[in-house]
């Protein structure tokens, strides 16, 4: 018995220089693009693959079988970071097939009267009917499969508004699921070609009666057709291109004239990379978070990773289920909290400040605020009966009369003047007199005392009681 095949290798590869360092916002938006270039390009090669990189099982060829291995595969979205795609990406999933077959196969089957008889089959172009169901919150689309890049059958504000419209106490199901399955087929021409053994009886009269028997050669041509199923599932975890920002410090956006700190809480639903502040035009903070690292793998398609978290941080991140209904005013779930903190000179009047970040897909997101920022100034309030008489406690107010929180205020001796200590940082402030009555500055006093209790609340009740690690 004779046999015949081959396979041919198709290998399409990028140089890159992948190091396991952080990586600079220029080189990381270079790398992941470089990767979408990459997996872009080898997409045709992948279609119809000969090699059998992945090790599928493999068959020895014949008559019955000339299949050697066949295999689906789904490689990779584009863009993807880890095992992550972006609601605001324009994301395809790369998929491809292979298989390995006999071009041609011969097999001699024995006659005991006759030459044997000799079956050759030979292939034909092997082809894949392929289906890919993509499936998220339990709606299920399938797409058919004819060429390696499809598009997700979700639109972005889909799978955005799947992800918001969750309630506090449910899971939250981040997954897409892609499954490929289908047929590769092997369609062949199979010749038959023989001898048959055939005896005829030659009789003259009714007695006198001769057999002669002979091998009597044959031939027929068919189509036949070989058929393997396949099937391939893979994962992505969805992240939507949305998130929030609520400033903690200072309380109603006030603060005083100096070095204050100020503090914003970020609520995303997508890994960020980069945070950059700016207060009017100068730079306040430019802080990466993480590096990236790139890899191929045996088919060449290449994969970006994130890399571990840097050091020394002005940005501390959290990754778990958050529900800050309390902070934001609207029934929105998030997977990250950023933290941003930074002690800043602030100018009397109004200071601009904008945030920008950038996440793992090289897509920013900007919010700017103002802050209104007033002078200082002390006042020895009285909180007798407005007669003189009573005891008399030191505050520090701002020039609208506002008080100002978190001060400690202690008044000289001849009372001329006030220090006033903060995070652990002195200050001293000119007298503006004594034996002010608290009526004078009492609104203003308790509306921004009130507001800095129902922050604390707020801040407090939302870590103790929408932390879920």
């Amino acid at each position: 018995m004779e046999r015949k095949f081959h396979s041919s290798k198709v290998w399409l590869f990028f140089s890159f220089i992948l190091l396991l360092l952080f990586l600079s916002p220029f080189s990381f938006a270079s790398l992941l693009d470089g990767a979408v270039q990459n997996n872009t390009v080898l997409a045709p090669s992948l279609w119809h693959f000969t090699e059998n990189y992945a090790g599928a099982p493999e068959n020895s060829p014949s008559v019955s079988d000339p299949v050697i291995f066949s295999q689906a595969k789904i490689f990779s979205a584009i863009p993807q970071v880890g095992q992550r795609i972006n609601s605001a990406e324009n994301t395809s999933v790369l998929f491809g097939w292979g298989e390995a077959h006999a071009e041609e196969v011969s097999e001699s089957i024995p006659n005991a009267d006759c030459p044997p008889t000799v079956i050759t089959i030979e292939a034909q172009t092997a082809y894949a009917d392929l289906v890919a169901e993509f499936s998220f919150f339990g709606e299920n689309r399938s797409v058919e499969v004819a060429s390696p890049l499809v598009g997700v059958p979700f639109s972005s504000a889909e799978l955005d508004q799947e992800l918001i419209e969750k309630e506090e106490n449910e899971t939250i199901e981040n997954e897409m699921r892609v499954e490929l399955y289908g047929t590769i087929n092997f369609p062949y021409e199979k010749t038959t070609q023989g001898y048959e053994y055939v005896c005829m009886q030659n009789c003259q009269g009714q007695e006198n009666c001769t057999t002669s028997c002979s091998c009597e050669y044959f031939s027929n041509t068919e189509q036949v057709m070989f058929i393997r199923e396949v099937y391939d599932n893979a994962s992505f975890e969805i992240e939507a291109a949305y998130f929030r920002h609520f400033v903690a410090k200072p309380a109603l956006l006030v603060n005083v004239k100096g070095k204050n700190p100020l503090e914003i809480l970020v609520f995303s639903r997508e890994g960020m990379q980069n945070v950059v502040l700016l207060k009017g035009n100068e730079m306040q903070m430019n802080q990466t978070m993480h590096g990236f690292f790139a890899w191929e793998d045996e088919f060449g398609v290449m994969r970006v990773e994130v890399g571990n978290e840097s050091g020394e941080s002005e940005v501390m991140h959290e990754n778990y289920f958050l529900f800050p209904v309390q902070l934001i005013g609207e029934n929105l779930t998030f997977s990250h909290l950023y933290e941003i903190k930074k002690k800043m000179d602030f100018e009397r009047g109004e200071n601009e400040v904008m945030l920008k970040m950038r996440n793992d897909f090289r897509r920013e997101k900007n919010v700017s605020f103002s802050i209104q920022t007033k002078e200082k100034t002390a006042l020895i309030v009285s909180e007798g009966d407005g007669s003189g008489n009573g005891d008399y406690e030191t505050v520090l107010v701002d020039d609208e009369g506002q008080e100002i929180e978190g001060k400690e205020v202690e008044v000289s001796e001849d009372e001329s003047a006030f220090s006033a200590r903060f995070e652990g940082d002195e200050e001293y402030f000119p007298s503006a007199g004594g034996g002010v009555e608290n009526e004078m500055i009492g609104a203003g006093v308790e509306g921004l005392a009130g507001a800095g209790v129902l922050l604390a609340v707020l801040v407090f009740s939302f870590f103790s009681l929408h932390k879920r690690h």
